[in-house]
């Protein structure tokens, strides 16, 4: 279909050209007969007067001149007519349909320009991005080896921390009341209040915080700012004895409750409590594990 419409627009070409070709001899000889016959007016009409061979002459040139003329012309309008015949009726429409699709290949050339830029600026982002993958690759093999590094460091930190408590065999405790002590911050806390007699009087509130009331129950914490502090020395052994001396080893049993922040200072706890003579059963705690006093002795002690 493309190659077709360039043969026609060729021959068109052919015949826009003969066609002006033509037309401007004809204007060039209509152009000279006019100063032929300006300049020999005068001598055509003593040529009717006269029988001068050259007046002759000059008549049947002249008449010559005018014959061509008309034959040009007469050519002129057949080739017109042939023009016509030839043409194609759309030619507006085709020489329309070309502009537009020169302007249209301009357009395509300039996009696929445009494309070819931003490949390559895709390829240049691509490259800058492999090398900021190997490098983040490298980085985060680093981190992982300094990750396992920790890991085995507190590992380590941790196996150092373990203590193995060797306690004595378990049994019951037979009638005796259950008084509850918690362990947390490395201080003691006696979670309820008793009478000289040791019988039990509430919550105390000088060590411990109510955090919320609820439907038959009271949800407490311990005070960090108060309690008994668990450190090795002579003083702190003193202190804690003082605190326990209001119960007695034959009423009561202690139940310990020892939060994971605690585990280090246990000890000075345990061996003032085995050295006044109590026996206890211990409960390791997480940090944000609840537990509840129901009131009732259960368990068996040590």
């Amino acid at each position: 279909m493309s190659r077709r419409k360039h043969q026609v627009v060729d021959s068109l070409e052919l015949l826009l050209d003969t066609i002006c070709n033509t037309f401007g001899g004809v204007v060039f000889i209509a152009i000279l007969v006019i100063i032929l016959l300006q300049l020999s007016g005068d001598a055509h009409d003593k040529a009717k007067q006269s029988d001068d061979p050259v007046a002759r002459q000059l008549q049947s040139r002249l008449t010559e001149l005018q014959e061509h003329r008309t034959r040009l012309e007469e050519l002129q309008q057949n080739q017109l007519r042939t023009l016509k015949l030839l043409a194609p009726e759309n030619l507006k429409d085709l020489l329309d349909q070309t502009a537009a699709q020169h302007t249209k290949r301009l357009k395509l050339e300039a996009e696929l320009r445009q494309l070819e830029q931003q490949r390559r600026s895709l390829q240049e982002q691509r490259r800058a991005t492999a090398v900021h993958l190997q490098a983040s690759s490298r980085t985060i093999n680093e981190l992982q080896r300094e990750v396992q590094a920790l890991q085995a460091e507190l590992q380590h930190q941790r196996d150092a921390r373990k203590t193995v408590l060797r306690t004595t065999v378990l049994h019951s405790p037979g009638f005796r009341q259950q008084v509850i002590l918690i362990a947390q911050y490395d201080r003691l806390y006696v979670w309820h209040r008793y009478s000289a007699s040791g019988e039990r009087l509430g919550l105390n509130t000088e060590e411990f915080v109510i955090l919320k009331h609820g439907a038959g129950s009271i949800e407490t914490s311990p005070n960090p700012a108060t309690g008994t502090q668990l450190q090795e020395g002579p003083d702190a052994r003193r202190k804690l004895l003082s605190r326990l001396k209001q119960f007695r080893p034959e009423e009561v049993y202690l139940a310990i409750i020892v939060r994971p922040d605690t585990y280090d200072t246990f000890r000075y706890l345990r061996d003032t409590v085995v050295e006044a003579g109590f026996e206890y059963r211990l409960e390791p705690t997480e940090a944000d594990e609840e537990f509840v006093d129901r009131g009732g002795a259960d368990g068996r002690v040590q």
